[in-house]
């Protein structure tokens, strides 16, 4: 119990460090959530390292997207293709040259924030330990939304190349340094 507890709290911390603000009774901003929310819930995970794991993920398929990111947004983003994996796995290359690959922790909470100019969002989540509805200005992309993505690589692309790695033209999520 505590270790879920632990897990729960370590989650919400770092959502409302990042990318939600909590919208208590009393906020101006309130009676336009509860208006106007898109769902969240809480997934719990046993890892295989040992431990327990929270993620709050938003219901996407449930998101506004023409009122939240206009009629013109690309929700499109890159991913490598297998063929490119399987040319840098097993293809030639010299002995000295490695291959790795990195998990981003949190990934999606680093993008960069929503514009100051769009649509406000808000999103709802049934208290799992509590039981209370809890509502929360978003202020950047969440697992489950439909623009994660694309607000990830926006976010992490530029910033892969301004130390020094080279984005593939044919192949725009493949980088090499």
């Amino acid at each position: 119990h505590e270790k879920i507890i632990k897990a729960y709290e370590t989650e919400m911390s770092s959502l409302l460090s990042t990318v939600l603000r909590e919208l208590p009774e009393d906020h101006p901003e309130r009676a336009a959530a509860e208006a106007g929310f898109t769902n969240g819930r809480m997934l719990l995970e046993f890892k295989r390292s040992g431990v327990f794991k929270c993620r709050y993920v938003l219901q996407g398929f449930k998101e506004n997207k023409l009122k939240l990111d206009g009629p013109d947004f690309d929700y499109s983003s890159n991913v490598v293709g297998i063929t490119a994996v399987r040319m840098m796995m097993l293809g030639c290359r010299p002995s000295d040259h490695a291959v790795a690959q990195r998990d981003i922790s949190t990934a999606f909470l680093q993008s960069h924030p929503f514009p100051e100019d769009a649509p406000p969002r808000y999103v709802r989540l049934k208290d799992p330990v509590t039981g209370v509805m809890r509502f929360f200005r978003q202020l950047g992309p969440i697992y489950g939304s439909n623009s994660a993505p694309k607000y990830w690589e926006e976010t992490l692309h530029p910033w892969l190349t301004s130390i020094g790695f080279v984005q593939g033209k044919n192949e725009p999520c493949l980088f090499r340094h």
